[in-house]
């Protein structure tokens, strides 16, 4: 099976739902790219980011992915920037399927609000803030966000029964053809 991208906004359950599909399909493996690319760095996106060094960073992810690319029976969690920079967006629309997941926006905002220290482009910011900050960074990605094949509400990932449900219709909506379940 050629490789699945995750893609949309920070906060939209990439990592999640990619982590329940691993889980549930034999033979899938979970990358997620931030991780790729922090190890490939030496250090965390917010550390590169607070250092001055987000092209670095963005440099260290567009290597991680091209490798990804290239792979077989894996689903990638992208960063929120990913399909932005240079030719992510191009070689993941050439290498596989890419989804693009969306979530309710107050759900978005909660879930940016609950992991401090994650997201280096809005942490700290709460309320107005941060809903101006989303605003700006989500109208700055729209056009690449549109390229994708595909798009998939991701808003109900909350529970384990949310994750686990929305990770079935994930399977029967993108993977039931590719794989054996």
């Amino acid at each position: 099976m050629r490789p699945v991208f995750l893609t949309g906004f920070m906060g939209t359950g990439k990592s999640t739902l990619g982590r329940a599909l691993a889980a549930r399909v034999d033979g899938l493996r979970f990358v997620d790219l931030d991780d790729a690319a922090e190890a490939r760095l030496g250090c965390t996106a917010s550390e590169a980011f607070a250092a001055g060094r987000s092209d670095a960073f963005r440099q260290a992810e567009a290597e991680a992915l091209a490798q990804l690319c290239e792979a077989e029976n894996v689903v990638v969690a992208c960063g929120g920037g990913t399909p932005c920079y240079g030719d992510n967006m191009e070689r993941m629309l050439a290498a596989g399927t890419v989804v693009l997941l969306t979530a309710e926006r107050g759900r978005l905002l909660r879930r940016l609000t609950e992991a401090p220290g994650k997201r280096p482009l809005v942490d700290g910011l709460e309320g107005k803030a941060l809903s101006d900050r989303v605003d700006e960074l989500m109208r700055a990605r729209e056009d690449a966000y549109s390229r994708a094949h595909a798009v998939f509400d991701a808003t109900r990932l909350e529970t384990v029964a949310e994750v686990e449900a929305t990770a079935e219709a994930f399977i029967a909506e993108f993977l039931s053809n590719s794989i054996n379940c």
